[in-house]
């Protein structure tokens, strides 16, 4: 260890403020650390003499989650309260310059919540002296940026069913090492974008386009962009141009991407029989009885909503008229059945 760690304990050890509490065990929880807000997962400091801890590790920069990534300290790994923090009389984290001493505050239910922040994503060694109520921290090396993994590759974004949700993203299938591939629909009913994530429940480690506003576009190939943190700059997204089935090839090892039309990739013809009894005419969803009862025939978003119903069908009705681009499922029960006919509107 450096030898500014035993300036630093020195420092810390010979402060002579009392604190109004003694705590046997002190924690490091914070999204700036692996132990992200979860009590249970805080990191356990080393116990240098009674109220002196010690911790070292990685620290993340606080550029992540909205400027919000941090980190504090806890008395006890099951709970919350207390917790150990700065300045909980005024509002707003506290940046920490390196090698200067802080002043620390018991937490419980009152004041604001506020934590401490590093400008950089590095190792650190944070010294605590729980009988001055002072912290240290001291930057003790760089860290190595995260590398492709060429084992896992998620799909996610607002153009998929996944969202934003980075803990449940869409896994690709992989077809050998470094190569994956996906089949399925995307749409714009939330959003027109979408990425990859090569690790889940993080931010860090995307594969990107290379371009800000990459148009996806069937028979086309794009280069792609590795970000190895949040912080990273370039998080472009590809952007979705046309509602459909898709298949998405992706082949880290050569750092390129794939786009081909999958199964059911649409309807844009004129006049397109979907069953014996839905017809699509370019415009419009028309259902016909041939001759059959239908008790009633509706039509449907993709999250079960009933956006059109008739009841008592004897002759060709008009179910949907001037439908935008998406996915649509129509619903027609008969005496003893039903038929479920999913359509997909493109180039609308």
């Amino acid at each position: 260890m450096r030898k500014i760690t035993f300036l630093l304990l020195g420092i810390i050890f010979t402060t002579s403020m009392a604190s109004a509490e003694v705590f046997e065990n002190l924690y490091v929880v914070g999204n700036a650390c692996d132990a992200g807000w979860s009590p249970e997962k805080s990191l356990q400091m080393t116990k240098e003499a009674d109220g002196v801890f010690i911790w070292m590790g990685t620290l993340q920069d606080n550029t992540g989650d909205g400027g919000q990534r941090r980190f504090k300290f806890l008395t006890d790994n099951t709970k919350w309260e207390p917790s150990v923090t700065c300045r909980i009389n005024v509002p707003g984290h506290l940046m920490v310059d390196m090698d200067e001493e802080y002043d620390l505050f018991v937490r419980y239910s009152d004041g604001e919540d506020n934590a401490f922040q590093v400008a950089e994503t590095a190792e650190y060694t944070i010294y605590v002296n729980l009988n001055t109520m002072k912290m240290i921290v001291a930057k003790t090396g760089d860290v190595e940026p995260p590398t492709v993994d060429m084992n896992e590759l998620y799909l996610i974004g607002s153009a998929t069913t996944a969202g934003w949700d980075n803990q449940n993203p869409i896994e690709m299938t992989k077809l050998e090492e470094g190569v994956f591939t996906w089949t399925g629909e995307l749409s714009m009913e939330q959003g027109d974008e979408f990425k990859f994530l090569n690790e889940k429940d993080t931010w860090d480690k995307t594969i990107n386009a290379v371009e800000e506003n990459t148009a996806f576009v069937v028979g086309q190939q794009y280069d792609l962009h590795f970000r190895p943190f949040e912080s990273s700059p370039n998080d472009f997204k590809f952007k979705l141009t046309t509602v459909g089935s898709y298949t998405i090839t992706v082949d880290l090892n050569s750092m390129k991407m794939t786009v081909t039309e999958g199964e059911n990739s649409g309807i844009d013809n004129v006049n397109v029989s979907l069953s014996d009894n839905i017809l699509f005419d370019g415009n419009s969803i028309i259902v016909q009885p041939n001759g059959e009862s239908i008790l009633n025939v509706g039509l449907y978003d993709t999250v079960g909503r009933c956006l059109h119903l008739i009841t008592n069908v004897n002759h060709s009705v008009v179910l949907g008229e001037n439908l935008i681009g998406g996915v649509y499922i129509v619903k027609v029960k008969y005496d003893k059945q039903e038929l479920t006919q999913k359509i997909m509107i493109i180039n609308k």
